[in-house]
Order: structure tokens, then C-alpha cells, then sequence
């Protein structure tokens, strides 16, 4: 709200002033006295509240007639409860006495307009517009939080465009409205007040490439929808028709958070006095957004989409690999997405080249891929044949600089909903590869992991990954569901569990069974001599260190992983961690081959209680998207309940693969791996400096209150 206005008054003429419905005006009763006056009083007609505001270790009130001292410590406020019919309907009166005198020495008049003027957002995160008389223009996380989220417009609801929604000034599609955030203008009173008055909307300009706003004037078909604010609009005289009392407006955000930009954008409304030179702002009402991030969803949820590449080797086409990939999907109700070679260049890491996520805001939200810098033969697969409706595209690019392998997808992860050291991360923690604290090694380029920290709900984990050839993350740990309340397992590469097993097979008559058996690019090997390999023990034991347990740059205490711990060989499934028991029947099984991408569901974080049936059933898609991420409305989740119910992308982790030739300085990890499946644990210690609480939130009304990120957008 804008600093509290005082009205001057005068005893020779009436005054005449506009005044806001909920907003306290000064009046000044020490500028203009009579003569010889001592003391006042105020009256108002119906309609006006006053109120006098004094200290009363200083001043003694009025015992008997309503006559207060003119001191200067005794004020008058006035405020009005509706709009006014007509100009000048409202009147203040107030009457100056002497000491000792009945009559009035003189008496001032006051006419006031009534109006009613407010820029009012989702600010309760119900995903409707409700007027609010709190404070609007700031913003805060949590259950307890408010303030209102928007979305990126980073889709494309058009076939007939060429980018983003975003980078249109005109607006495309009607469809495109349901992904920015309503907001209304109440703009009630006299028509003949606007005569000589302005409304003016208004955004900062460090906002206005940030964020962009439609008004549909003459009409509501496409053509009549108009952007008023945007990178080259920063302000919009409001075109407020005869008698109209609300004014509709569509917000869209234009920019992810990121390394300069925290998420927070601004709009305000000014009510502008015409008649003045210069012309003078009588009140200005705020309004907060916050950015909704861009959010990475773990591949322990359901799958919708599998993706994978047509591509032509030394050995021929990979039609046998994607016939029996598309068997696979078929069985777990999935569908298979084929990049063909034309479009894929022959490139098949499609993993490296694009992760899936989403965004989210309480009225909408829809998923969005996030394309890698990498940039090869995959480059514009995801721009080209993703981005479309409500499926948003975002990236990031290394500037004066080539990518590293680390840049890749394959060395991004993120964990389901984990608790750390009392702290909870409701949407998991996204880990990335990195070098060893001080080593000068190889790293995630800095603008990808500043896009990652810049989202604040998923705070990133940097893990020792340098060690290998590629170096990705997804070489050594992956994620896998499981029935139980944990609700998934975390699984690390082993080879010394793997050189255990192998001893255990030598020892019961089994050392000369070949390895590698069938593989005609691969020479077979028994496992009495993989044991007899000195070099090869030496490399895995050099592995194990770097594995057990993955270490954090600038930690020197290994993260704290729990004791317990189950062997699960390459290739195969632990009972309670394979695909008849990984928390409903037509979860695809934990281990595909690399090369593989797949797009998911996220029906509530791993859990799916209650529901009745299975995650990948169409019913239970439908119960699930109705149910709320942010704060707020029917079906809220409650602040420790599980993440929200959309139709997401993610992909099943790939684990590591065997190596061919040095296994240390090969693209894969050692051959002689076994995975180790970890319960569940910390992944690492809560960073300093983050917004606490759930992303989901509460729609309580509070005096001060906001979206569901960190947890809380």
C-alpha cells in the first residue's frame, strides 16, 4: 500500500477528496484554525468512519461533548466502507471551539468520493482469485506461506508457432490462458470519477523481461487479447469501460529462476489524479508472484513414456533392442517413443541429452524437459519433437566453452523424498557428478548447476564421479521402488560384493563358468580368472574407495548411509525390489538397458496408499492429477503428505554397465560390479540456506502468508 495520504482543510471552501474502501486517509485539522480555538470535533455521514488517534499519557479524552484538545498528538483518520453512486456523496464536518464558548468558531467541510480499487492474485494458492485486504506484496514459502506462483509459459499451445509461449507478444491460443496465473482489477465507483482520473498498471522494469501480461479489451476472441506489460511495456493505462467494476488480467512468467534471478516478480496498480500538474498517484496496491521451478521427478514413479534410438552400429541395426523394448512397454501399459536415426544422427544417448521435470502452480501444471548443453546428435530432439501443449521446453547453454561429459544428463539424478537430520526434502534431492573437492577435476557446467540451485525445492548433491571415464552419476547409484514404507531402495555399484560372489562361486565348484557367455564383441572369460586378475582386483578395490560411500566435495566424512544392505546382481531383481513387488504390479522392471529414457507418472512420491488401485491405471490417473501440489482448496495435501499427481517424464536410472578393456579408464565402470541396495538414508547434510517447509502448502488465511515450494512452491 502506498504511504498513508493526508487531506488538508480549509474554512473559507470545501475540500474535496477520493478516497480508497479500506484505506485510512489523514485529515489535517491543525492547518487552518480559527482564531482563539482550543479544541475540535468531527462528525461524518453515513458511510464515513473517523477516528481520532491520540496518546493518552499526554492527552485526556472528552468526558461529556466529543471535543478534543488541538494538540498535535491527536489525529483523524478516515476510511470508507463501500464505493460511492455518485461524486462527492460522503462529507466529514469539523467544528472549532473556544475555551469557554458553546457556539463554534468556524467549521471546515471535507466531500469524499468513495472508490474501490484492488489488484488482487491467487494469493492463498487455492487456485481461484479471492479479494484479499492483507498484505500482498510480499511472498513466503510453506504450509503457513502465501503469495501467489506462476508458471513459466514455456510450452506451446500452438501448432502454427515457431517457439515457445513465451516468446510470442500475441497471444496464439485461448488454450493458452489456462497456463498463466488469473489476476483481477476491482475498479468500482462513479464513472464521472474516471473523468479526471487514471488507473495505471505498472511492472518494475527489472521484472519486465520476466514476466508478461494479457487484457482482452473489445471482446474475448484470440484477437482481442492484447499484451499491456511485458519486456517492452512497463506500464498500461487502464482502458475501464462505463460501469465496469473488475477487470481481467492473465500473468505469465517468462524466466525460470536461475544464479540472478530469485523468482520474485512484482506488479502494482496506481489510482492517478488527472487534474494536477504534475499528475499525482493518490494510491498504489502490489501484488507478488513467485516463479514455480522447475521440478525433476525420481524414476521409482510409474511410467508413461519410454524413449529410445533407431541407430545403425559395427553390428548392425538395434531392431531386435527396440522390438523387445516395445514388447517390454506393451506388458506395462507404456508407450514406446522412437527418435528415428534421421533425427538422432545417429546419437543413442538419448538419456544424456534431455532430463524430465515439471512445473507447477495451484490452478495448472504440466511437465517440461530440460535439454542438456551436450548438444550432439540428439540436439534438437527435444525442441523440435517434445515441446508442444502443455509440455514445456527449457535449457541452458555453456557460453565461450564446450561441454565436458559431465554436462550430460546421464550425470543427473534426483532421489525420491528422503528426511535429513530432521529435515525434509518432500520432493527428494537432485545429485550430480562431480570432481573431487580441490582435484581441479572435471565439473557440471556452472550455469546448468546454478539453474538446479536457483529452483530451491530439490537442493543439489555434488557426488565424487570424476574417478570415471564419463563420469556420470547414473554409472554407479540409481533409485528403484519397493512395497514397503520406505518405498524405494537405493542401489550402488559393488565390486568387491561382486569379487565376494565370485569367490563364493569359485569355492562351490563354479570357477570355470564363463563370463560374458554369447556377447561376440566380447572375449569370454571363466571366473577363475577374473579372480586371478591382479590388476583387475587392484582396479576394483581403487573403485571401491571411490564408491564406499560417495563422498561430497568439501565433506570430508563419507555421507552417512545406513548399515543395511542387500546384493542384487546385474540383470536381475531382488525380491522386493523387482517388478511384481515394487509397489504395484505394472511398475517395468528396475534394470533397462542404457540408452533408455522414460517419461512417468508422479502420483504422490512413492506413495500411493489409499488410492485402491494401481498408479498406472487410467482411473487412478485421473484421482491422482486432482489432487493438489500447492497449498490450499479441496484435497490439499496436509504438510507432511507426499509430492502431487501429474502426468511426468522421468526415467528409469540406468546402472552401470560392464566395461570393455581398462575398466578404470574406460566410458563404463569396472566389469566386476554387483550392486548393493541401500535401505534409505541421508543423502547428504541440509545446506545453509534454504526455504524450509513443504512445496506443498496451506491455504489457512494468515496475515502475512504464500506458494508450496521447498517444499514449498
Amino acid at each position: 500500500m502506498a504511504p498513508q495520504r493526508s487531506v488538508r482543510l480549509s474554512l473559507k471552501k470545501p475540500t474535496y477528496a477520493v478516497c480508497v474502501v479500506g484505506v485510512e486517509t489523514s485529515v489535517d485539522v491543525h492547518s487552518d484554525v480559527p482564531k482563539g480555538a482550543e479544541t475540535f470535533g468531527v462528525s461524518g455521514s453515513p458511510g464515513v468512519e473517523v477516528f481520532v488517534v491520540y496518546d493518552p499519557a499526554r492527552v485526556t479524552g472528552p468526558i461529556g461533548k466529543s471535543r478534543w484538545p488541538l494538540d498535535v498528538s491527536v489525529e483523524v483518520t478516515i476510511s470508507v466502507d463501500a464505493a460511492s453512486k455518485d461524486l462527492n456523496d460522503l462529507k466529514v464536518k469539523v467544528y472549532y471551539f473556544g475555551q469557554h464558548q458553546d457556539g463554534a468558531l468556524g467549521h471546515s467541510v471535507l466531500y469524499l468520493t468513495g472508490v474501490d480499487i484492488s489488484l488482487d492474485v491467487d494469493t492463498h494458492r487455492t487456485g481461484k482469485v479471492k479479494r484479499s485486504h492483507g498484505d500482498k506484496k510480499t511472498w513466503r514459502w510453506g504450509p503457513e506461506g502465501y503469495g501467489a506462483v506462476l508458471l513459466v509459459n514455456c510450452d506451446r499451445d500452438s501448432i502454427t508457432s515457431r517457439g515457445p509461449d513465451l516468446t510470442n507478444s500475441q497471444l496464439a491460443s485461448l488454450d493458452d490462458l489456462q497456463d498463466m496465473s488469473p489476476m483481477v482489477l476491482s475498479c468500482d465507483g462513479p464513472d464521472r470519477l474516471f473523468d479526471n482520473h487514471k488507473l495505471v498498471l505498472n511492472v518494475p522494469f527489472s521484472d519486465s523481461k520476466r514476466v508478461g501480461v494479457f487484457c482482452a479489451r473489445g471482446g474475448h476472441s484470440l484477437e482481442h487479447y492484447k499484451q499491456v506489460l511485458g519486456p517492452q511495456r512497463l506500464s498500461y493505462e487502464v482502458e475501464r469501460q462505463q460501469g465496469e467494476r473488475k477487470i481481467s488480467f492473465f500473468v505469465e512468467g517468462l524466466t525460470f529462476p536461475d544464479a540472478d534471478f530469485l523468482g520474485l516478480v512484482s506488479l502494482s496498480v496506481s489510482l492517478v489524479d488527472t487534474g494536477t500538474l504534475p499528475e499525482v498517484p493518490l494510491f498504489t496496491d502490489t501484488v507478488a508472484f513467485r516463479m514455480a521451478p522447475w521440478i525433476m521427478t525420481p524414476n521409482t514413479q510409474p511410467p508413461l513414456e519410454l524413449y529410445a534410438c533407431s541407430v545403425v552400429d559395427s553390428h548392425g541395426p538395434n531392431k531386435k533392442f527396440l522390438e523387445d523394448m516395445s514388447d517390454l512397454a506393451l506388458k506395462t501399459n507404456c508407450k514406446l517413443i522412437v527418435c528415428p536415426q534421421i533425427e538422432n544422427r545417429n546419437d543413442r544417448w538419448i538419456q544424456d541429452e534431455m532430463e524430465f521435470g515439471y512445473t507447477e502452480a495451484p490452478h495448472k501444471s504440466f511437465p517440461v524437459v530440460f535439454d542438456s548443453p551436450r548438444n550432439r546428435g540428439l540436439k534438437h530432439f527435444p525442441y523440435k519433437r517434445i515441446l508442444g501443449p502443455d509440455f514445456g521446453y527449457v535449457t541452458r547453454e555453456i557460453l565461450f566453452a564446450g561441454a565436458s561429459s559431465l554436462d550430460s544428463f546421464g550425470n543427473l539424478d534426483v532421489s525420491p523424498p528422503v528426511t535429513v537430520g530432521g529435515k525434509e526434502y518432500p520432493l527428494g534431492r537432485i545429485l550430480i557428478g562431480s570432481s573431487f573437492p580441490k582435484s581441479g577435476g572435471r565439473r557440471m557446467a556452472k550455469v546448468v548447476r546454478d539453474f538446479l540451485q536457483a529452483q530451491q525445492v530439490q537442493a543439489p548433491v555434488e557426488l565424487y564421479s570424476d574417478w570415471l571415464s564419463v563420469g556420470h552419476v547414473d554409472e554407479f547409484l540409481s533409485f528403484v521402488p519397493t512395497s514397503d514404507r520406505k518405498g524405494f531402495r537405493l542401489l550402488l555399484a559393488s565390486p568387491s560384493a561382486c569379487l565376494r560372489l565370485f569367490q563364493e562361486k569359485k569355492e562351490e565348484g563354479y570357477g570355470e563358468a564363463a563370463q560374458f557367455d554369447g556377447l561376440s564383441h566380447q572375449v569370454n572369460r571363466s571366473i577363475n580368472e577374473m579372480l586371478a586378475d591382479r590388476r583387475l582386483r587392484s582396479d576394483s578395490l581403487y573403485v571401491q574407495q571411490a564408491l564406499e560411500p560417495p563422498r561430497l566435495p568439501g565433506c570430508p566424512l563419507p555421507l552417512p548411509l545406513p548399515p543395511e544392505m542387500h546384493r542384487l546382481e546385474p540383470g536381475g531383481a531382488e525380491a522386493g525390489a523387482g517388478p511384481d513387488r515394487a509397489g504395484h504390479h505394472r511398475h517395468p522392471p528396475a534394470l533397462l538397458p542404457e540408452g533408455l529414457l522414460c517419461r512417468s507418472l508422479l502420483p504422490g512420491h512413492g506413495q500411493y496408499g489409499g488410492l485402491g488401485q494401481a498408479p498406472g491405471h487410467p482411473q487412478a490417473l485421473r484421482t491422482h492429477h486432482q489432487r493438489p501440489l500447492l497449498p490450499g482448496g479441496e484435497g490439499a495435501r496436509p504438510a507432511r503428505a507426499a509430492g502431487p499427481a501429474l502426468h511426468l517424464h522421468r526415467r528409469l536410472s540406468v546402472l552401470p554397465r560392464a566395461a570393455r578393456g581398462d575398466p578404470l579408464r574406460h566410458q563404463r565402470a569396472p566389469a566386476a560390479l554387483l550392486l548393493q541396495v541401500v535401505a534409505h538414508g541421508a543423502l547428504s547434510p541440509p545446506p545453509p540456506a534454504i526455504p524450509s517447509a513443504h512445496l506443498p502448502g496451506s491455504h489457512a488465511r494468515v496475515m502475512a502468508k504464500t506458494f508450496h515450494p521447498a517444499s514449498g512452491l
